[in-house]
């Protein structure tokens, strides 16, 4: 099922008319701690324009993420040393949200933007990378919805089952993390948790929806379309990008972009 583009609400149409570049790159599969700090050296970059806006992509080692809430004991309904035992790590970043399950079956993407002034609103930028999330699940035959009882279901659900995880962090009006799409792999982990505080939620796969388990790369193509969409930018491929390579030797991990972008506001 493809997904018919919809226009959205009048208030996150403002013309954009500067031209700005964004670089997007795959990082893999990798742990919590290299991302993090992969952001902590790219946002003040990005603050002080050393370099451009960035999309990085990655999937996480199998491992338990907790945000910038104190860890509320009621959230474990097993022991930490039981996630342990199974190589499950806890790991506390700055990110909005509570505690979360990550695996690499879940396809994750981090928008490093510095917002201008007619960007400058946290909830206008949280409704737009959930548009984004609806729009790749309809495009992948999943119909999904936002749900707002309480601010812990920030994301996307499917009934009582999330299928996608939001959380950002901002600082000087740069973003940092973001989303975590479930495409596939085991999140039977998270079963044991009370995913951001909240009680009886379980975590659904698209691959549980429709059988099958998406390409990665794929989804990345998909991500990035309606990311141009939804935050009206124009995207343009190419390969052997200085920013992407600064970013990976940040991380000495050589070259680790598989795919690059480079975009513009339309």
């Amino acid at each position: 099922m493809m997904h018919q583009e919809r226009p959205l609400p009048n208030n996150l149409n403002a013309h954009l008319s500067e031209i700005r570049r964004c670089h997007a790159i795959d990082l893999g599969v990798i742990s919590l701690p290299e991302i993090d700090l992969l952001l902590q050296k790219i946002v003040p970059l990005r603050l002080n324009n050393q370099i451009e806006d960035t999309l990085i992509f990655h999937s996480y080692l199998p491992s338990l993420a907790l945000g910038a809430r104190k860890l509320n004991p009621a959230d474990l309904l097993k022991p930490l040393a039981s996630f342990e035992d199974q190589g499950i790590y806890l790991h506390k970043s700055v990110r909005g949200g509570g505690i979360t399950y990550h695996w690499p079956g879940q396809l994750v993407g981090y928008p490093v933007f510095k917002l201008r002034p007619d960007e400058q609103n946290i909830s206008k930028f949280m409704f737009q990378l959930e548009e984004v999330g609806l729009r790749v699940l309809s495009d992948l035959g999943v119909k999904a919805q936002r749900r707002r009882d309480n601010v812990a279901q920030i994301g996307l659900w499917i009934d009582n089952f999330k299928i996608a995880s939001m959380g950002i962090h901002v600082s000087r009006w740069v973003t940092s993390y973001g989303f975590a799409l479930n495409l596939g792999g085991d999140p039977t982990p998270a079963d044991h948790i009370r995913p951001c505080g909240l009680q009886g939620v379980k975590l659904i796969t698209v691959a549980d929806m429709t059988g099958q388990e998406p390409s990665h790369d794929d989804v990345k193509k998909i991500i990035v379309k309606h990311i141009s969409s939804v935050f009206r930018r124009e995207v343009i491929n190419q390969k052997n990008d200085f920013y992407a390579n600064q970013l990976s030797s940040t991380l000495n991990k050589g070259n680790v972009t598989k795919w690059i972008y480079k975009t513009r506001y339309e």
